[in-house]
């Protein structure tokens, strides 16, 4: 009797364990599968237009291979695919519909919004990115003037793919990139706009057209006000933005120094940046600090640097950074009222009972905060020389 019962107990664990053995009934297959390396998400007259840039395992490397956005013997080693529908979704559902390869989104690691998509907003735009699992968090958003889908189209050479490059270029520009879980944070909090860099296509070489190609380059900063987008900052100004925000680097300073075409370079190491919040009968002021420290980095004016002791292109420095940072600052207050900087989150963590009291109309007090700069410039190094070369008596720093 118990031989029979150790016997059925012992066929129950085996139908229990060949049943727990068939996990590959869901598989698919790697040659089933359209890895998604990067999309793009307009909108044109009342529609949306989801593209992407489906990888192409074939075209990448081998005989013949080469290398970057050329593919192999002369083909691309990715396709693009744009549809069009009245949600990403149903563009995403519309290109799925025409492949013969099931989409997988896991590898994408940048997505680029078109001008017009996001000038009417993205809240709700972007509501599948949360919802579905594929999506990465740590995905990278960038914006473009006009059509995002130029991006996905630029041949850059030194990559295998064009989304890869302007990943790359977005990594080397920002301390902090924009990824797709920082750009929710900020849609999600109080007292912060969001802010995404700008890229656009440029030609290698106007100069020599039958020879050039096109490259990504990140040419300023789109700021938003809510979930959308107000402006766009140019090179310059974002620049400066970044370098308020701490979240510029190795920034670049260039000053006009003894005439026209007089040209001197600083690059500032170890930039630090920090906000004083201070309020006062209901009137905010923040006070941005900078500190730096630089090195010549190109000297192209007859100064004497040296004799100076470059405590004057020091001050020089500060003054530039101080005057256009207060420009930029200004302008998003005044023309934007985009509070990128995060002034609210600010005041909130420092003042909360006095923030109780704008929170719901945050966007009316922002221009009336009153902002001041306060920077600091420690030139440590001029490299190999003090003085220009064209300057006599320019002597080298190890002599």
């Amino acid at each position: 009797m118990k031989a029979g019962k150790s016997k059925r107990a012992l066929l129950c664990c085996c139908l229990i364990t060949m049943g727990m053995l068939c996990g590959c009934w869901d598989r698919v297959e790697i040659n089933d599968v359209a890895f998604v390396i990067g999309s793009s998400f307009d909108k044109i007259n009342d529609k949306f237009v989801s593209t992407v840039q489906i990888a192409l395992p074939s075209q990448l490397g081998g005989t013949g291979s080469e290398g970057g956005g050329g593919g192999t013997s002369g083909n691309q080693n990715y396709l693009l695919i744009s549809k069009k529908a009245q949600t990403m979704y149903l563009a995403t559902k519309e290109i799925q519909d025409s492949l013969s390869r099931i989409l997988n989104f896991s590898h994408r690691r940048l997505m680029i919004f078109g001008e017009g998509f996001a000038r009417d907003g993205i809240g709700n735009k972007i509501d599948i990115l949360g919802r579905f699992p594929q999506n990465r968090l740590s995905a990278y958003v960038v914006l473009t003037r006009g059509r995002a889908y130029d991006i996905l189209t630029a041949e850059a050479p030194i990559e295998q793919f064009p989304a890869e490059m302007a990943r790359e270029i977005a990594k080397s520009s920002i301390r902090n990139p924009m990824n797709v879980k920082r750009m929710v944070n900020k849609l999600l909090s109080d007292g912060v706009d969001l802010y995404l860099p700008v890229m656009s296509v440029k030609d290698s070489s106007k100069e020599v057209p039958n020879k050039s190609k096109s490259l990504i380059s990140i040419d300023g900063l789109g700021v938003f006000k809510d979930d959308r987008l107000v402006g766009l900052l140019n090179e310059e100004d974002g620049l400066m933005a970044l370098l308020g925000m701490g979240e510029s680097l190795n920034p670049k300073i260039i000053l006009p120094r003894g005439g026209k075409d007089k040209l001197i370079t600083i690059n500032l190491s170890e930039p630090k940046t920090w906000w004083t919040p201070s309020v006062q009968d209901s009137q905010f002021a923040i006070a941005i600090h900078f500190q730096g420290k630089g090195s010549i980095l190109e000297n192209t004016s007859n100064e004497d640097i040296e004799n100076e002791n470059l405590s004057g292109l020091e001050e020089q420095c500060r003054n530039y950074i101080n005057a256009n940072l207060s420009r930029v600052v200004e302008k998003l207050q005044r023309e934007y009222q985009s509070d990128i900087f995060g002034f609210g989150q600010v005041i909130k963590s420092r003042y909360p009972q006095e923030w109780e009291k704008v929170k719901d109309r945050w966007h009316e007090v922002y221009p009336t905060v009153e902002v001041s700069i306060h920077s600091t410039i420690h030139l440590e190094s001029t490299n190999q020389l003090m003085n220009s070369l064209s300057t006599r008596g320019g002597r080298q720093n190890n002599d």
